[in-house]
């Protein structure tokens, strides 16, 4: 005779057992989901990095311009440059060609 085995005690541990193994598919199912929303999540964010990055990396590149021509503002040859591009003056005595297109 076995001791501590009996029709309704193994009908209740059957149960609870089966109870058990569903909360605990129920988790890994629950685990799972968050793990590919979280490696989603991580994706977009590196993306934006490197958009960001790229960003950064341009400004950086203009403000070192911008330092350059602030130190050089005094220069004759850089204020003259700056008035033929972006005025459009021409020195007094100089021919000015103008393209057509034709």
């Amino acid at each position: 005779m076995e001791y501590g085995k009996t029709k309704a005690g193994k009908q209740g541990f059957g149960v609870a057992g089966i109870l058990a193994k569903l909360v605990l598919a129920a988790l890994a199912v629950y685990a799972a989901v968050t793990l590919f929303q979280l490696q989603d999540q991580i994706r977009a964010a590196k993306e934006k990095e490197t958009c960001l990055a790229a960003q950064v990396q341009g400004l950086t590149d203009r403000n070192e311009t911008l330092r350059s021509d602030i130190a050089s503002a005094g220069d004759q040859e850089k204020l003259e440059d700056v008035a033929r591009k972006a005025l459009g003056m021409v020195k007094s005595g100089e021919k000015v060609f103008y393209d057509t297109g034709c």
